[in-house]
């Protein structure tokens, strides 16, 4: 970045424009947007159609708690995976590039967030695919200006900031974000009604449905994030 474009400047406005409370921008948009084909599971076809409103209020929100989903590089990637990757992946790279933490102290603050008030307390759902939506958002916010491979996205030119390249979800989508492959644990207190789910609409579709008969496509997500593999990918994995 040349001496006259202050990077706090472009930084502060992406910010602005991408970060939101609770529910992320890009996440809503998901949601609600005809710009892009997605396909949309109600509450009561869905794995959680028998937890109560007490037990996972999230997942009787509608499009607020039931994600819209899409196909990005082939894997099936629900919306609010967008969100845990502006949003979540952002508090990553601040703890990282502006608190001093280490990037393990990074990993740790999102397990930390799905055993509490983003998965079990809260929802009864811990959720190794949001693990990894973090740590990519967090690679994100590192090739803003600070691209290890000189791929910025931003550049200066003359005293003025340009977009060195584009944006793409194509560019972070694994088989780790898809629930289906990287699989979710569930509170004791609701397993059971969830693997009952998932067997009545195995019986329904005449398709296995069950997480773990997706072992074999996330075995090459643990040689991909090697050592960070154990905080990320799911036991069913190894």
């Amino acid at each position: 970045i040349e001496r006259n474009c202050n990077p706090n400047v472009a930084y502060t406005a992406i910010k602005k424009e991408l970060l939101r409370p609770v529910a992320g921008v890009i996440e809503v948009w998901a949601n609600y947007t005809n710009t892009v084909q997605g396909h949309y599971v109600k509450y009561e076809n869905s794995i959680y159609k028998d937890v109560k409103l007490s037990e996972n209020p999230a997942v009787h929100f509608g499009k607020f708690g039931m994600a819209t989903f899409f196909m990005i590089n082939g894997t099936l990637v629900s919306s609010d995976k967008f969100g845990h990757f502006f949003d979540e992946g952002h508090s990553y790279y601040k703890m990282v590039n502006l608190e001093g933490k280490s990037k393990s102290d990074a990993l740790q603050r999102g397990i930390d967030l799905e055993n509490g008030i983003y998965g079990l307390r809260n929802t009864k759902v811990y959720s190794h695919a949001d693990l990894v939506a973090n740590k990519s958002g967090y690679e994100f916010w590192n090739s803003l200006f600070n691209d290890r491979n000189n791929q910025n996205y931003i550049t200066c030119i003359q005293g003025k900031f340009k977009l060195a390249r584009h944006f793409s979800f194509a560019d972070y989508v694994d088989n780790g974000w898809d629930e289906s492959i990287n699989c979710n644990e569930y509170s004791p207190s609701i397993e059971d009604r969830i693997y009952k789910a998932i067997a009545s609409l195995e019986k329904k579709s005449g398709k296995e449905l069950a997480c773990s008969t997706n072992k074999y496509k996330c075995i090459p997500l643990i040689e991909k994030y090697g050592d960070d593999a154990i905080s990320l990918i799911s036991s069913t994995c190894f």
